[in-house]
């Protein structure tokens, strides 16, 4: 709990909540809009040279964009105090890390695309990522009442779930070369969009009284 005071050092409960809700429905709507094309792109109507890195560029910035986030609006003297709140508080934390395996399924992705189409190193990078992100929604600590933190488990085991499995249907996809599971693999990536979308934090999510909680969601 000493730690998850460092944020309310830097926004107030409410603000927490309304920036974490626009997060996910940013997220959401990004994973969405990758879906799009990626499907677009298998009915071959992505036909220009530049548009094959459309959907990957967008991946990379779905990541780039939860950092810049955390820290964009506390540069200068909140700058150390924004960094503590990322690195010290499991929540946060988790954000960051997921966020750097999105820029890294992007960055592989582009560089696939670009040089080295051959690369089955590089074709295992966005599955495991996603897997790797799938995993920690799991396990994505929680706060607030008990009834408001089961609400929220429910959700990121459902989230979790269904973006293991994109990474498991996209590697299927590179390695055996079967279009349905290219199917397969976006739809997840719809439906996780669509949870991200609808996911709403509690009112008392971040309210540090004396009935606040946290947990973790395998405990």
């Amino acid at each position: 709990m000493d730690n998850f005071n460092l944020i309310l050092q830097l926004h107030s409960p409410q603000e927490l909540q309304y920036f974490s809700n626009l997060a996910h429905w940013a997220e959401g709507v990004l994973f969405i809009v990758i879906a799009t094309l990626a499907l677009v792109e298998v009915f071959g109507k992505l036909r220009s040279r530049r548009s094959k890195y459309l959907w990957p560029s967008i991946l990379f910035l779905s990541g780039l964009l939860l950092p810049v986030s955390m820290i964009a609006d506390h540069i200068g003297s909140q700058f150390k105090l924004a960094l503590e709140a990322i690195f010290l508080i499991p929540e946060q934390r988790q954000h960051f890390f997921m966020a750097i395996l999105l820029m890294i399924a992007g960055g592989a992705e582009l560089l696939a695309r670009k040089k080295y189409r051959t690369s089955n190193l590089l074709k295992l990078v966005f599955p495991v990522s996603f897997v790797i992100i799938g995993v920690l929604f799991l396990f994505h600590p929680q706060h607030g009442n008990a009834a408001d933190m089961m609400r929220a488990v429910t959700i990121h085991r459902y989230l979790g779930l269904s973006i293991i499995l994109v990474g498991l249907f996209k590697g299927l996809a590179e390695f055996f070369k079967v279009r349905q599971f290219t199917f397969v693999w976006i739809l997840f990536i719809i439906i996780s969009g669509s949870l991200l979308m609808t996911y709403r934090e509690a009112d008392m999510s971040y309210l540090a009284d004396p009935s606040f909680q946290e947990m973790h969601i395998n405990h």
